[in-house]
């Protein structure tokens, strides 16, 4: 029986990705956090709401594809933004 209430927001992405203010995330929280940070008027965006939500179903299963996912997703989106 797996517990319900898990979380794993500490796990490391599949990758660290650096940003040009020096900043690198290296976590799934770190990531929820850039987002939360810095896109905080942008909202209803087709891209940045599946990051997000990639980010939470990968930090509520810690399954490896989905932190593999929730990393190609943010490395595009931040890509996109002129962040990386």
């Amino acid at each position: 029986m797996t517990n319900k209430t898990a979380s794993y927001w500490q796990k490391e992405l599949t990758a660290p990705i650096a940003l040009p203010d020096g900043t690198t995330v290296l976590t799934l929280r770190e990531g929820a956090a850039l987002l939360k940070s810095r896109f905080k008027q942008k909202r209803n965006r087709v891209d940045l709401d599946a990051t997000i939500l990639t980010i939470h179903d990968a930090a509520q299963t810690g399954d490896p594809d989905e932190i593999h996912d929730a990393t190609l997703m943010l490395n595009l989106l931040l890509s996109r933004e002129g962040l990386r």
